[in-house]
């Protein structure tokens, strides 16, 4: 997904895959990609809860829980002139990553 506008371009690059997550999450999650991809990574204030920076990984990371036990965690990064939201985690909370690589 991309968006063209003239500030500056924004992409949402999804490294999950969405095979991985349950029926039930898939729709939460292509849901949350939309927000991300309309909100340029930041979809605070919006109908999703316990959304926020991931303080755990770094300034740039944010999570967002899609149920109580599913989580999606990404990174905001600069490259080339583009705007970039990585998707680095998409799965249960008892996996999700707690320091960056």
């Amino acid at each position: 997904m991309s968006i063209n506008n003239a500030a500056k371009p924004f992409e949402v690059k999804r490294y999950p895959k969405r095979e991985e997550l349950p029926a039930k999450v898939v729709p939460l999650f292509e849901a949350l990609l939309e927000d991300l991809n309309d909100s340029k990574g930041k979809p605070f204030g919006r109908k999703w809860k316990n959304c926020g920076h991931y303080k755990q990984l770094g300034d740039n990371f944010y999570h967002c829980h899609l149920t109580p036990s599913h989580v999606v965690v990404w990174k905001i990064v600069e490259e080339d002139g583009v705007t970039i939201c990585k998707i680095v985690y998409a799965g249960t909370r008892e996996k999700v990553p707690t320091r960056s690589k």
